[in-house]
């Protein structure tokens, strides 16, 4: 068993056992380690606060089976209240010039209207072609895809259009990849796309706005510039005696070149 923090940061205990098994920081994971199979009791104890442990959570565990132990939050906007959801991980038989996706949706807020909350993963390729179909709150499903670079759309609409846009970081064959949705913290309904690897390596691709890449020439809502473009700012508008602005590699403005 292993476990990933897509939320806040929680201590994992298992059982009565006073130590506790998995203790992450938000987007961190852990390696595999043993678990006895049968029936166990898990609780969490967010921020490290046992006056705020919630559980117990119980899951059956079958022999020889690994699993993802997926501590994840309810309510971005509450106060830590976390939840539990274990996910069998199936890493058998995987190509060597393969990668398999193990998708794992659990973002609540992106069932806000107008979205619906299952959602249908695409290769954004042209045109865009079905990864996953009908993925629900909650589920999880697999793909294998070709190793190497992978961009995705996430379609929660049901029209093959995208609605979300995550490159991937490059995928290494033969291997198992989990990728998340994640509401926390709160991003209103634009979920977090995290992508676990089996080192325990966590990538938080962050919220991406409808459309919107970063070098596309045009300025989306999650941007503050593109290229030149500054949307009429300049260094003295933004405060400044003077200077030029420039455009970052996230399309973010860089005021070092501003001066008072």
């Amino acid at each position: 068993m292993r476990a990933i923090v897509v939320s806040q940061i929680g201590e994992v205990f298992l059982d009565d056992e006073p130590d506790a098994l998995f203790a992450l920081d938000s987007r961190e994971a852990s390696l595999y380690t043993e678990v006895s199979a049968g029936l166990h009791s898990f609780h969490v104890v967010p921020d490290l606060n046992p006056d705020r442990g919630v559980g117990p959570f119980e899951f059956e565990l079958e022999p020889d089976q690994k699993y993802t132990l997926v501590v994840y939050t309810v309510d971005p906007d509450s106060d830590d209240i976390l939840e539990l959801l274990l996910v069998p991980d199936d890493d058998q038989g995987i190509a060597p010039d393969q990668a398999r996706l193990h998708v794992i949706h659990v973002s609540e807020a992106m069932g806000w209207w107008p979205n619906g909350l299952e959602f249908d993963l695409l290769n954004i390729a042209d045109p865009p072609t079905m990864l996953v179909d009908d993925l629900g709150y909650l589920e999880s499903a697999y793909v294998d895809v070709p190793a190497g670079l992978l961009v995705i759309g996430l379609d929660p609409h049901d029209d093959m259009i995208p609605h979300w846009i995550r490159e991937l970081p490059d995928l290494p064959g033969g291997s198992l990849v989990n990728i998340y949705t994640s509401d926390g913290p709160a991003y209103g309904g634009d979920p977090a796309v995290l992508v676990h690897f089996a080192d325990a390596t966590v990538h938080d691709l962050g919220p991406t706005w409808p459309y919107g890449q970063c070098g596309d020439g045009k300025i989306q809502l999650s941007e503050s510039c593109e290229g030149e473009d500054f949307a009429g700012a300049t260094c003295v508008s933004l405060g400044f005696v003077g200077g030029d602005l420039e455009c970052d590699d996230d399309c973010e403005i860089d005021y070092s070149g501003c001066f008072d």
